[in-house]
């Protein structure tokens, strides 16, 4: 099977729906599966423990690790993702902040066609970030630059997920 869209300059992006994964997939899917069952299987069994009453946590459990101002002024945080090493803030004028989980660096800051409140989580891949809605997939560059996008054969109707270059849906 063909992905729906591939584009020239040693950038491209694989597109599949679900119940359309090439077959090359499918049989090492089903591999890595029956492997991990195995390994589940001689995993050592531990007793748990089961706390009768909520407890209390110290005071310095969590600590502040980082901050940044997105300096937002009149718009709001409507959405915030944790992808990988990354943390994705949708605001509510559209724009899409990709921050490093660890550091708190700001890594792109985009606006993103149309309504915000119509995409979904983003997947981000090794060369880009897709913004799916369901109709549509709007694919940027790492530096936060629009790419393409790309109309989708079937309605998006969950959310979709990715690895390396390739993106699948339902």
């Amino acid at each position: 099977m063909t992905p729906l869209n591939q584009y020239p300059a040693g950038q491209s992006i694989s597109v599949y729906p679900l119940g359309r994964i090439p077959r090359f997939i499918a049989p090492w899917s089903a591999i890595a599966l029956l492997a991990l069952g195995f390994a589940a299987g001689c995993a050592q069994q531990h007793e748990s423990k089961f706390v009768e009453s909520a407890e209390a946590l110290p005071a310095a459990t969590f600590a502040r690790q980082w901050t940044e101002d997105l300096q937002l002024k009149d718009d709001q945080v409507i959405d915030l993702f944790l992808r990988g090493d990354s943390v994705v803030i949708y605001t509510r004028k559209g724009f899409s902040y990709i921050i490093d989980r660890s550091s708190g660096t700001l890594r792109t800051a985009s606006h993103l066609p149309g309504d915000i409140r119509n995409v979904r989580p983003p997947v981000i891949l090794k060369d880009f970030v897709v913004y799916p809605t369901a109709a549509k997939f709007f694919v940027y560059d790492k530096v936060g630059r629009p790419k393409f996008d790309l109309e989708l054969t079937y309605p998006l109707r969950s959310d979709a997920v990715g690895e390396g270059g390739i993106v699948c849906y339902g």
